[in-house]
């Protein structure tokens, strides 16, 4: 047999007779070809089945991340001649504590004694 183009080859290597038609050149059976096509379509049809599902599990996925993020308020929530950075402000304002606790309530009770507290990265006055 002559050398063989990188299509041949495979098709040697996958178990495919390779057979001189009437012109002397290299070709395969009719029965290959259709078995060929059938593996061809079976592996579309596979690949199909395997994006729908990574498909519907992205879809699952975007919903739950979308159904965490935080509403907000809807554009018509929004009062006349206000803008919406403005508004968010004045609502992130009113979340605050309005009072901070001073320096002796940090550090003593009502009683004048030491709580013990400490002020700082995981104290409860942070």
């Amino acid at each position: 047999m002559c050398r063989l183009a990188v299509g041949l080859r495979f098709l040697v290597s996958a178990g495919i007779p390779i057979r001189a038609d009437d012109l002397g050149r290299d070709a395969v059976t009719r029965e290959a070809v259709g078995r060929l096509l059938e593996e061809k379509r079976a592996n579309e049809l596979r690949a199909a089945a395997l994006r729908k599902v990574a498909e519907a599990e992205a879809i699952a996925a975007d919903e739950a991340f979308r159904a965490s993020l935080p509403r907000g308020r809807a554009w018509y929530d929004m009062p006349a001649g206000e803008s919406v950075a403005s508004v968010m402000l004045e609502e992130a304002k009113a979340e605050q504590p309005r009072r901070m606790p001073s320096y002796g309530e940090w550090f003593f009770d009502g009683k004048g004694e030491s709580t013990g507290g400490t002020f700082g990265p995981g104290s409860e006055w942070q």
